[in-house]
């Protein structure tokens, strides 16, 4: 049954194919076995900022070793949608006030992969995840390295910390975030 909800976008049925991650391995090894105990039957989990889904297809998977329904257990929300590819699991649209699009106490955890330092307004988001997550629920959050020496003498030399680039002058881009905005460390 399609679903008509606005606000969900289902993915492509493939999931043969590997999602590709923007994230580094490592980073995305830890947070995966961080998260991995939080794949049961009791249990819900929340990708913010889910990307093109490389870690929900994990997670999924991991769901489906262990006979459960990658669905019941792994939720993504994303400003773009439309870039979600894991197909078992639906991804609710986001806007980029960070507000995450789920009942109070709902979740178990919420991770987010490298995300924050795209949005304005991070505060917000950490309050959101309190109200979403239920009373033992626990947040895991990655960030990129920007006290890294690479980085910090990329900073010296102009202004700017690595990966955080001067704003984009292409009209295309006005009124959109397509940059990391937010150094934080």
């Amino acid at each position: 049954m399609k679903n008509h909800d606005p606000l969900v976008q289902a993915a492509s049925p493939s999931t043969c194919q590997k999602i590709r991650s923007a994230s580094h391995t490592s980073t995305n090894q830890l947070v995966f076995d961080l998260i991995s105990p939080f794949v049961n039957e009791r249990k819900c989990v929340l990708d913010f900022g889910a990307g093109l889904g490389h870690m929900c297809q994990r997670l999924g998977e991991l769901a489906r070793e262990r006979g459960l329904s990658p669905a019941d257990i792994v939720h993504a929300c994303e400003i773009d949608t439309l870039q979600f590819e894991y197909g078992p699991v639906s991804c609710k649209a986001i806007s980029d006030d960070c507000e995450i699009p789920f009942p109070d106490a709902f979740l178990d955890a919420i991770y987010s992969i490298e995300v924050l330092e795209l949005t304005r307004r991070h505060y917000v988001f950490f309050n959101e995840a309190y109200r979403a997550l239920k009373p033992v629920g626990i947040l895991f959050v990655t960030l990129p390295n920007i006290s890294h020496m690479i980085s910090l003498l990329k900073f010296f030399l102009t202004v700017f910390p690595l990966m955080f680039s001067p704003p984009s002058k292409q009209m295309k881009n006005a009124g959109r975030i397509c940059v990391h905005i937010m150094p934080l460390s």
